[in-house]
């Protein structure tokens, strides 16, 4: 009887891991749609992506991209801050 040579072995943790990936970010975005991107859905998210960072599945920076995609931004208080400091020196 003869034996078969081994199978080499195939290694399909990176696209395990990158479907992986794709899947929690799209219930991560449908999560935030669903919930019209609420306070507690933006939390919600941070903490699925924070799981992907330490699966070493997403990397910190990716994680820094997709929490600032996420956040909005601050910039109306510091034109509202100008305003009010332009005001003040208006009404002096």
């Amino acid at each position: 009887m003869q034996t078969q040579p081994a199978q080499p072995a195939v290694d399909n943790s990176a696209q395990n891991a990158a479907t992986l990936k794709s899947n929690i970010e799209d219930q991560i975005l449908e999560d935030l749609k669903k919930n019209n991107y609420s306070d507690v859905a933006i939390v919600r998210a941070n903490r699925k992506y924070k799981e992907l960072v330490k699966k070493g599945i997403m990397t910190q920076d990716e994680f820094n991209t997709k929490m600032h995609e996420l956040l909005p931004t601050e910039e109306e208080p510091e034109e509202e801050a100008t305003s009010d400091a332009e005001n003040a020196e208006s009404n002096e």
